[in-house]
């Protein structure tokens, strides 16, 4: 149908000693030589073969050379644990903690509730689990992307009134650390072999 929607709820990994979700840059392209698709060694620090490649081309600005940067441009992922309220689809999954990757789009909704840009809004703080908000995820098509901009976040409210059912839930969160750990990465070597067969050099 092209539309579709589910009700979830963002939950605070790391009791405050830490950013309640995970973040990463990838790089995703087609070239002569197939697909290249992996995180960039820049999300934890590091030099990547591909951001070193766009770099030199950018400031080249040579015939092709900033289009073929475009073609090769960054993406930003994040990860958070979410309660599902409510999923039409898989009313199966109601009630279940996951992991849900998001980008930019949803990303920026979160931020806006917790730091609004008016001073007649109050700031939300969507990871508590009792003055957070549930956020209605509202899919639809849009010159064939994936479009969220009809997404809300309902009035702050707690997750559930019962103690033993918020402790239920906190404990059935997955650990984000491992999204941002080295071990999850492919080497710089490793990076730039795929790289260059990609793209044919």
């Amino acid at each position: 149908t092209k539309i579709g929607s589910a009700v979830v709820r963002f939950l605070p990994f790391g009791g405050g000693e830490r950013l309640p979700w995970a973040e990463w840059f990838e790089f995703s392209f087609k070239g002569a030589g197939g697909n290249y698709w992996n995180r960039s060694l820049k999300s934890i620090g590091k030099d990547d073969p591909i951001a070193t490649l766009n770099a030199k081309q950018w400031e080249r600005a040579g015939a092709g050379d900033q289009d073929s940067v475009k073609q090769r441009k960054r993406g930003q992922k994040y990860m958070s644990n979410v309660l599902v309220v409510n999923d039409p689809m898989h009313p199966e999954n109601n009630g279940k903690v996951f992991l849900w990757q998001y980008g930019p789009s949803i990303h920026s909704k979160i931020m806006a509730a917790m730091i609004p840009e008016y001073e007649d809004q109050t700031p939300v703080p969507v990871f508590d689990m009792w003055a957070g908000a549930t956020f209605r995820i509202r899919i639809k098509d849009k010159q064939n992307f994936v479009n969220y901009d009809d997404s809300t976040f309902d009035s702050p409210s707690a997750i559930h009134t019962d103690d033993s059912v918020l402790e239920t839930v906190y404990n059935g969160m997955h650990d984000l650390a491992e999204f941002e750990s080295e071990d999850n990465y492919k080497t710089h070597d490793q990076l730039d072999g795929e790289m260059r067969k990609v793209l044919g050099a």
